[in-house]
């Protein structure tokens, strides 16, 4: 990546004084998919988090050999972030978690193209989530975490908070929220004993015997890769295609695994979380009702979510 960012900074400067010096054949961005106007990957931080640096410019390379196009691979810090790259149209494509890809296909017009897999679920195309406590703690039920301190990932997630949420909120549960801002995170603080349970994707238990789940929510689709509105069929085949290559060789499935344990990717298209919506919607509003304050710092009023 470094030896591109070199040349694009190159490309801006002849193409600010070719109206000066004439030092450059063209003043204008070319193509898209060439040095100076590459098709932009946006990966989400829940997604980057278990990956490196090297790991994603080995990414920006497999995709760029197999579609022919120049590609930079970007990681967003927050949702709020993401979202608002694509809403000023910086993004092609990427893989954002499903609210967040929810949201940008409400606002933004963004396109569901691909679901991912996951070998490592027992249902490889959909999740959900677990609210896990230690071993240790003799918690049994829900109901026991009355007034306790909960970790949550953020705002945005949906296995490690607005289900989880919903979950207590069936059960007239109100607790202490933390947002720890990854699943890792939120894994931490209960390990060290600084919350009494945490929010996180299913299956985490399974090989941890120090956990135990004390709940699990509703099911939902895993995430896709979406594509964002005006994208050239042509370039939007190519770099899909790419992306798929990925899962079929040995550096592919090594990458795809650190960005959150994906395996494959099978075609959908939006109609595919419809269902997800409707989940997510009455999940927002089961929350409102039941649980007094839990719209403050929610996902509901970042993003204006009707409840």
């Amino acid at each position: 990546m470094a030896w591109k960012a070199i040349m694009r900074g190159l490309v801006v400067l002849c193409v600010l004084s070719a109206g000066i010096v004439g030092g450059c054949a063209r003043s204008q961005r070319g193509d898209l998919g060439s040095l100076d106007n590459p098709v932009v990957c946006l990966l989400s931080h829940a997604h980057t988090a278990g990956a490196t640096p090297v790991d994603l410019t080995s990414m920006e390379r497999m995709l760029e050999e197999a579609s022919g196009l120049d590609i930079e691979v970007r990681s967003a810090a927050t949702g709020a972030e993401a979202l608002a790259a694509i809403g000023r149209r910086d993004v092609h494509f990427g893989i954002l978690p499903l609210f967040e890809y929810l949201l940008a296909h409400r606002e933004y017009g963004a396109h569901a193209r691909l679901r991912i897999i996951r070998a490592v679920n027992v249902d490889p195309r959909v999740y959900a989530g677990d609210i896990l406590v230690r071993h240790e703690s003799g918690l049994t039920r829900v109901e026991q975490l009355e007034g306790r301190e909960v970790a949550f990932v953020d705002p945005y997630s949906v296995s490690g908070y607005i289900l989880p949420l919903a979950l207590l909120a069936r059960h007239g549960v109100k607790v202490r929220k933390t947002f720890a801002g990854s699943h890792d995170a939120a894994l931490e603080l209960l390990r060290s004993g600084r919350a009494d349970a945490a929010a996180t994707y299913a299956g985490v238990a399974r090989n941890d015997p120090a956990l135990e789940v004390l709940g699990t929510t509703e099911k939902i689709p895993n995430e896709p890769v979406f594509v964002t509105p005006g994208l050239e069929p042509e370039i939007e085949a190519k770099i899909l295609d790419a992306i798929q290559l990925m899962a079929t060789t040995p550096e592919g499935r090594r990458i795809l695994n650190h960005l959150a344990h994906i395996s494959g990717f099978e075609p959908v298209d939006d109609s595919a979380y419809t269902g997800a919506t409707q989940v997510v919607s009455s999940a927002g509003k089961f929350i409102q009702d039941l649980v007094p304050g839990a719209r403050e710092m929610s996902w509901a009023d970042q993003a204006g979510w009707p409840l």
